[in-house]
């Protein structure tokens, strides 16, 4: 008892004395080692006013033990006591609230001595070009040299997102190096002029600010294959760094020789990786460069890879068939030129995941992915993303944390976690992460919305009006930001405003065909409100008439397909075809159950509960309501039917009377939050 109050004592006031970590494990150990010796003891011997002797020497009528043990009593009560009182002050008054201040935000703590010497980050090279265009060549160039840094598993290599923002040469070299956990940094620069290219790079100490070596490259363009594998065997070398043969051979491979097709892949890789934000990567035009990176070398194996994986990405978020297609054919030229390269197996995840939801061959591509590239933050991220999906949340967030590590300043992982603990409940710290995301990316729209989000599923909506003010939301985002602008309206009852919004919206040029559905499904609803019927009906059988050309005459059977039968079914139930709306509901639920995607398998449900209260079947839609409510949290729809928005939402409007809908309520009660 008195070594496990001297353990609870140690982790409770070590910290606040800077006492490492170690001193902690120290008592424990300690602890440990003497508690067979102090049993030992207390059986053989026993305390008395003449000291200590044999138990066996103790006449049972002189024997303390009562008292003393009384007073041990006493004692272990006071000190546990103060163990309580010090780890109440701890937790309620030092840094009660769970939001970090900016400071924190923008500058996580990374403990010194955990870098490890076998550690560095490339900064984004220099341009030294006179044709300032040629910036693309510089980026391509430091990417390269970290995909090769990548491959080498004795090192841990921070990926290039994280770096973005640096510039070529910074100041503070100390900080930056604290900052992303490495001991080491690059600096580079590119110089090209017609068909030469001078390449100059230097490693430096981050924790002495010393230069440890520099050296330059001078190449035509014909011959320029190849220098990011001497640049990355020159860094293992220095940073001692021990390569197995494979990846010696990884790091010595040229993924093509052909000057034009090279060029056109580092445009690709630069415009992909060099997004201000979320929002800011125009995919098609990152095709259209690894496109003709291939055509120009049809054995360009990495281009091939990574066009499949755009196009994967193309086909997820715009439900396109034919970009799937693409990704297919893309991917299997990759396996058979590359069967081996970690980004054919993200290319192979990619496609298994955003192409066809198969969570079970995603995660064994991203698996081996990461084996290949052990500091593949995108494969450790991914992997995150599928467990996700398969409800073991623990994990999921476990492997994002480490992509982080390696990818500290990755808007997009932030966001993902953050939204990850928002469906957890876990509201604190996903407006942490939030909000460390947007110190690093200011005008981040998707981030922007997602914290306004945060709020509304909380019941704040003033503060969430404040947030979305304070930024231009484009309608393009039409699914991650434009569709939290318009909830605001509708849950504060503006519904005016909400049609308004919807009209903005819809007038937007080069919207796509399915977002063009959304907005034309949430004016309908707008109108449905305000009492306008016939607008109502009309913009609902514009959503159906989109729908019904969109989705294939085959082929409807897949997983990827539920959120578009859902807005077809919402169509539907606006037009008053009750029972094709809820056949049609019904089936998207089967597609993508919860039990075969625990992250967005919910919201298929929750779907059906929307269709079963607008068509007046309010027992139905009770009772599926319940069954979301009883599922544990861990999933999309945790967001959307919290105890303040199943009061808020007008979606819910014809069960307010029903006595079994304010039951509901009352069984899950809401407080509102205050503005701060």
């Amino acid at each position: 008892m008195a070594g496990w109050v001297l353990i609870q004592i140690a982790a409770t006031i070590f910290p606040f004395f800077n006492i490492p970590s170690w001193g902690v494990r120290l008592v424990v150990g300690l602890v440990i080692l003497g508690f067979p010796i102090a049993i030992i003891l207390a059986w053989a011997f026993e305390l008395t006013p003449e000291g200590v002797k044999r138990t066996d020497e103790v006449p049972e009528e002189q024997s303390i033990t009562k008292t003393t043990g009384k007073k041990l009593n006493y004692t272990v009560i006071v000190v546990l006591a103060l163990a309580v009182v010090v780890l109440s002050y701890k937790v309620f008054f030092s840094g009660k609230t769970s939001v970090a201040t900016n400071k924190q935000i923008e500058q996580p703590r990374t403990d010194s001595l955990s870098v490890p010497a076998k550690s560095i980050a490339v900064l984004p090279f220099e341009n030294l070009s006179e044709d300032k265009k040629n910036g693309y060549f510089a980026d391509g160039m430091q990417d390269l040299i970290l995909t090769k840094l990548a491959d080498i598993g004795d090192l841990k290599v921070i990926s290039r997102t994280s770096t973005l923002q640096f510039g070529s040469h910074p100041q503070n070299l100390k900080k930056i190096g604290r900052e992303l956990g490495v001991a080491t940094l690059l600096e580079g620069s590119v110089q090209k002029a017609g068909d030469q290219v001078l390449i100059n790079v230097q490693l430096i100490d981050a924790r002495t600010d010393q230069h440890l070596w520099a050296h330059s490259y001078q190449r035509v363009l014909e011959n320029i294959f190849g220098v990011e594998g001497e640049v990355a065997e020159t860094i293992a070398a220095s940073l001692k760094a021990k390569l197995d043969p494979a990846e010696q051979a990884r790091v010595a491979s040229v993924p093509t020789r052909n000057p034009a097709a090279y060029d056109a892949y580092l445009r690709g890789v630069s415009l992909e990786t060099n997004a201000a934000d979320l929002s800011g990567i125009n995919l098609e035009e990152v095709a259209s460069h690894y496109e003709q990176a291939v055509k120009l070398d049809p054995n360009f194996a990495l281009a091939w890879a990574h066009l499949s994986s755009v196009n994967s990405n193309i086909s997820f978020s715009e439900i396109n068939s034919q970009r799937l297609a693409r990704a297919k054919t893309a991917l299997e030229r990759a396996v058979t030129l590359a069967p081996d390269a970690a980004a054919t197996e993200i290319a192979k995840g990619d496609y298994a995941y955003y192409g066809h939801l198969d969570y079970t061959k995603a995660l064994a591509a991203y698996r081996k992915a990461l084996q290949i590239s052990p500091n593949s933050a995108a494969a450790l991220v991914n992997i995150g993303f599928v467990l996700r999906r398969q409800g073991q949340w623990q994990q999921a967030i476990d492997y994002m944390n480490r992509s982080l590590v390696l990818d500290p300043r990755n808007v997009n992982t932030l966001s993902n976690l953050g939204w990850s603990n928002a469906s957890l409940r876990q509201y604190g710290q996903a407006e942490v992460l939030l909000r460390r995301a947007l110190a690093i990316s200011p005008g981040d729209q998707i981030i922007i919305t997602q914290l306004a989000g945060l709020y509304q599923m909380k019941g704040n909506l003033a503060k969430a009006g404040k947030i979305l003010a304070s930024a231009q939301i484009s309608p393009i985002f039409w699914e991650t930001s434009y569709s939290t602008v318009i909830t605001q309206a509708l849950l504060t009852h503006h519904y005016e405003d909400a049609i308004h919004l919807a009209k903005v919206a819809l007038a937007t040029p080069n919207l796509s065909k399915l977002a063009e559905a959304v907005y034309y499904r949430r004016l309908g609803f707008a109108e449905q409100l305000t009492g306008d019927r016939k607008s109502a009906h009309n913009d609902y059988a514009q959503t159906a008439a989109i729908m019904n050309q969109i989705l294939p005459s085959s082929n409807v059977k897949l997983p990827r397909f539920a959120p578009m039968i859902d807005l077809l079914a919402v169509a539907q139930a606006g037009l008053g075809e009750k029972d094709k709306a809820l056949a049609s509901a019904r089936r998207a639920v089967t597609l993508q159950s919860p039990s075969r995607d625990a992250f967005q398998g919910p919201l298929t449900v929750l779907r059906l509960a929307m269709i079963e209260a607008q068509l007046g079947e309010k027992t139905q839609a009770i009772a599926t309501l319940k069954r979301l409510l009883m599922m544990p949290p861990g999933s999309a729809v945790t967001c959307y039917i919290t105890p303040a928005v199943l009061r808020l939402d007008p979606i819910w409007n014809p069960l307010r009377g029903d006595t079994a809908f304010q039951a509901l309520l009352k069984k899950y009660p809401w407080k509102q939050e205050k503005d701060r």
